[in-house]
């Protein structure tokens, strides 16, 4: 990979000019991919967010993608896979930040957690090199019902971001079966109107710490994600709780687990995995009220359980192993 020593760059990109990409991907793409599957068996507990940031900040460049069709200008952070090959189709996962991210630097979508930067570390890309996209809004994406009743979103804002992945799709060698997106408070509200709305868009979804208007999330009947809160954050438990309810209603099989999230890597992995062997499709992880809270400078779960939902292995592992 790049050294750590590298300072990131920062480059503008409009929508008209998306082929003229640095990549020099000019040839025609290849569609035929070989997907290996990682085990989901992994305990290993991952490192401080000071070293994750250490072995990744650098590695990203910052870059923004300015919308002519809707106005708008979308700030971003860009991770490309080490010893990028244009003629090797490689997969792609997408972060999108809480509401304390918006209208900051574009590099604040890095340093605000695990969230953004985990899936770029040299043990997670030796497993499953990808491409890793963190855009940073200049407004907020949510523009009613804070994924309650009535929840909307602000539709520029995120057609932007949907043109944005074009863009990149258009730029390099991306697999459009392999698609993974994530996102924490607003960001997993934003995921949560993606998948209600473009139900083709994502292979695999990992929500964290939000919630959505259960009668807009049909389509989740046939998709595969984790979603996971804090018990103690009761808006994202209330949204949680409503989701469980509407797929039992509907016959739909699913896993739901409550532990600690200070429980040891290696008992979170035994019960992931005792989760994954049930093979549905969604699959619900409530840590257990207080726990987020114990190693936590915030006051409040449902800042404070961000960064729990990212720092499992094998659920990481398997959002990878998911496709179209």
């Amino acid at each position: 990979m790049l050294g750590l020593g590298l300072a990131a760059c920062s480059t503008t990109q409009s929508k008209s000019s998306a082929s003229s990409s640095s990549s020099g991907n000019s040839a025609k793409k290849t569609s035929q991919t070989t997907m290996t599957k990682t085990s989901t068996d992994d305990s290993k507990a991952d490192g401080s967010l000071k070293t994750v940031l250490s072995e990744t900040k650098s590695k990203f460049k910052q870059l923004s993608y300015k919308d002519t069709k809707t106005g708008v200008t979308l700030k971003y952070n860009l991770y490309v896979p080490e010893n990028y090959n244009k003629n090797k189709a490689y997969p792609l996962v997408s972060f999108i930040h809480d509401d304390s991210v918006t209208g900051k630097s574009t590099v604040s979508g890095l340093t605000q957690g695990y969230g953004g930067v985990i899936w770029a570390t040299p043990s997670e890309q030796a497993k499953h090199a990808s491409f890793v996209v963190d855009p940073v809004f200049s407004t907020s994406t949510v523009s009613g019902g804070m994924g309650q009743s009535g929840s909307a979103v602000v539709k520029k804002q995120v057609q932007t971001y949907l043109d944005l992945l074009k863009s990149l799709e258009k730029q390099y060698n991306i697999d459009q079966n392999r698609l993974y997106g994530t996102g924490q408070s607003m960001g997993g509200m934003t995921m949560f109107y993606l998948n209600s709305h473009y139900p083709k868009l994502f292979a695999a979804t990992l929500y964290v710490s939000s919630q959505w208007d259960v009668k807009q999330l049909a389509a989740l009947k046939h998709q595969k994600f984790f979603y996971i809160v804090a018990g103690g954050d009761s808006t994202a438990v209330s949204g949680q709780n409503s989701l469980i309810k509407y797929l039992k209603q509907s016959n739909v099989a699913y896993t739901h687990r409550t532990l600690s999230a200070t429980a040891s890597a290696k008992t979170k992995n035994q019960v992931i995995n005792q989760m994954l062997a049930k093979k549905a499709n969604a699959n619900f992880i409530t840590w257990t009220s207080g726990s987020v809270l114990t190693n936590s400078q915030q006051a409040m779960e449902h800042m404070a359980s961000f960064d729990y939902g990212y720092t499992v292995p094998s659920v990481r592992d398997w959002l990878f192993n998911q496709r179209k």
